[in-house]
C-alpha cells in the first residue's frame, strides 16, 4: 500500500534526522506526476488544478534551483523566467554564499535575466511565495503571470499581487514544501535573518 505526498511530509516533519533523510529521498524520487496536496486554504483562481504541462516542468527547474541552493548550504529557493516556452533565465536565493541581503531567488533570477525591453510576456516561477521586495519587483517590471510551488512555509504576498492585477497560479507542490521544511528545522536562524522575523 503506498502514501500519499501529505503522508510523506507529515511523517518526514515529525521524523527524527535519520529519519528525516530518509522521507526526504523518497519525496524528492517520487515521480513528478504525483497529485497536489490540497491548498490549506480556499483559493479562489489560484488552484493546481490550472496547471499546465509547461508550468510543470518549469517549476521542476525551479525546485532544481531551489535543491542547487540548498546543497551550497543557502537557502532553498528557486526561480525561473520562461518565455514563449523557452527559459529565459534562472535564479536561487543566495543570501547565505553571497552574504547579499537582497539575493532572494526572484532577485537573482531577474539580475541573471538581464536588461530587457518588456517583461509582460513572460511568466516567473518560483518555489516559495514572494516577500514584499519580490512582489515589488514583480510589479515593476510589469511581470502578469507568476506560478508559486508553496505558500505553506511562508504565506508571502500573493493577495497583493492578485490586487495588483498580476494572474498568480499557486501549485502547492510537496516537493517544494518538504524542501522549504526541512531547511527551517535545520537552520532557523537563517530562515528567521531571511523573513527579518516576519
Amino acid at each position: 500500500m503506498g502514501f500519499s505526498p501529505g503522508q510523506l511530509v507529515a511523517a518526514f516533519s515529525q521524523g527524527r534526522e535519520t529519519t528525516k533523510r530518509f522521507w526526504l529521498v523518497l519525496v524528492l524520487s517520487l515521480p513528478r506526476i504525483v497529485p497536489p496536496l490540497s491548498c490549506a486554504k480556499p483559493c479562489a483562481n489560484i488552484c493546481a488544478m490550472n496547471q499546465s504541462d509547461a508550468d510543470r516542468q518549469f517549476m521542476r527547474a525551479a525546485f532544481d534551483q531551489a535543491t542547487e541552493s540548498y546543497n551550497q548550504g543557502g537557502l532553498p529557493i528557486g526561480a525561473v523566467m520562461a518565455e514563449n516556452g523557452a527559459v529565459i533565465a534562472t535564479g536561487h536565493n543566495r543570501r547565505v554564499q553571497d552574504g547579499d541581503p537582497i539575493a532572494h531567488g526572484e532577485m537573482d533570477c531577474f539580475r541573471n535575466a538581464g536588461r530587457r525591453l518588456r517583461y509582460d510576456s513572460v511568466t516567473l516561477y518560483t518555489t516559495l511565495s514572494p516577500c514584499m521586495m519580490c512582489s515589488g519587483t514583480i510589479l515593476q517590471f510589469g511581470v502578469k503571470r507568476v506560478v508559486v510551488g508553496e505558500n505553506r512555509n511562508f504565506p508571502g504576498n500573493i493577495d497583493f499581487l492578485q490586487s495588483r492585477g498580476v494572474e498568480v497560479l499557486l501549485v502547492d507542490d510537496p516537493y517544494c514544501v518538504a524542501l522549504m521544511r526541512r531547511f527551517i528545522q535545520e537552520h532557523p536562524d537563517l530562515w528567521d535573518e531571511d523573513i527579518a522575523g516576519r
